[in-house]
């Protein structure tokens, strides 16, 4: 069943062509409960938020207005809005992982907690279809499936289609991010990591400019590293020695790196190069160096000709943006993944495109 016009059930307000309305009620009831769900009430991605959750206030994302092909239904009352939902949806409606408007073990019928308190339910509906649903964290709604495919996989195929059309605009750019020295890249993957580009770029100009002679193998760099205590000072004396910086975290990162690189016997660029195609993060290389997880291990694959999304500050705010809830690394890199491939677009060009997008500016 659709909603075709305003609605107002003891205290729960459904406001499915109003946003100046919506605003209002979430400027005065900051305290209160918002539903975001799809015009048709299909639960698939629906989500319960706080109604001070920033995926449903604030800035609008794409400065659209937050009603438009989901409406949203509001409520200072958990207990009115789980009853909306079951006289209204039929099946249980999980909550923001964001703003957790339900604490676990909280029993609110109708709702999902948001975290392992979920339970999932699958089984196949009478057509022979297999679904996955998720259940209510203590009972009140059976669920059931609302398309023949599973709801997890429904919710994700919802997500790449928002994220589709957030991406249409956005030009395509030529993806010239590939680095063919073997030093380079180990010192770009502790380095290009939640540190501004012109900092990024400096520190590679100065080992350029200043120690490229010096430390060209694993070995050299090893065996400047020896040289040196593995602790702040030390650490210090070795970022001022590559890049000319008192960037020592970032030497101390190096330390692990240049274990990790030994113990595999990756001492080349074609080596590496080869281990880049080949492997894989969980089985590969998370876990194995500290402070390195998957926005580094991606990016140096990129580097090294993988097609693939580096999940860094600027794509996901992008990407979360635009779908309306949060994504783990792997869900990013599936979804970014998923929509480069829709458009027809190489999943590090499409990429480059909202990290441009998102660190530039949309003049550029």
């Amino acid at each position: 069943m659709g909603v075709d016009s305003p609605r107002n059930a003891a205290s729960v307000v459904e406001l499915p062509n109003n946003n100046d309305g919506y605003l209002n009620w979430t400027a005065a009831h900051s305290d209160g409960y918002v539903i975001n769900i799809q015009r048709s009430l299909n639960p698939i991605d629906a989500r319960l938020h706080r109604a001070s959750c920033h995926w449903v206030n604030g800035a609008p994302p794409r400065g659209q207005g937050f009603i438009g092909s989901y409406i949203k239904v509001c409520s200072d009352s958990l207990d009115d809005l789980s009853n909306w939902v079951t006289e209204r949806v039929g099946s249980a409606i999980r909550s923001c992982g964001t703003c957790r408007p339900l604490a676990p073990g909280s029993r609110a019928a109708g709702f999902a907690v948001a975290g392992p308190s979920a339970s999932r339910l699958g089984g196949r509906d009478g057509g022979g279809n297999c679904f996955l649903a998720l259940a209510p964290a203590t009972g009140g709604l059976a669920p059931r499936p609302w398309a023949p495919m599973a709801a997890a996989a429904a919710g994700a195929e919802a997500d790449v289609g928002l994220l589709v059309e957030a991406c249409r605009s956005l030009p395509v750019r030529r993806w010239g991010y590939e680095e063919h020295d073997y030093i380079t890249n180990v010192l770009l993957t502790v380095l290009d990591l939640m540190m501004r580009n012109a900092a990024v770029e400096r520190s590679i100009r100065y080992y350029r400019e200043h120690r490229w002679h010096e430390v060209r193998t694993l070995d050299d760099l090893e065996a400047l590293l020896g040289r040196h205590a593995d602790d702040r000072e030390g650490n210090r004396q070795v970022a001022r020695y590559l890049w000319g910086n008192d960037h020592w975290t970032r030497a101390g990162w190096l330390r692990g790196l240049a274990t990790f690189l030994a113990t595999e016997n990756l001492r080349t660029q074609e080596q590496l190069r080869l281990w880049a195609h080949r492997s894989d993060y969980k089985k590969d290389f998370a876990g194995r160096v500290p402070y390195l997880g998957p926005a580094a291990y991606n990016w140096l694959a990129m580097r090294l000709g993988v097609d693939t999304v580096k999940p860094d500050v600027h794509v996901r705010r992008f990407a979360e943006d635009a779908i309306g809830h949060s994504l783990t690394d792997a869900e990013l890199v599936r979804t970014v993944t998923a929509a480069a491939r829709a458009l027809g677009r190489s999943p590090r060009e499409l990429d480059a495109a909202i990290w441009e997008r998102g660190a530039l500016g949309a003049g550029h």
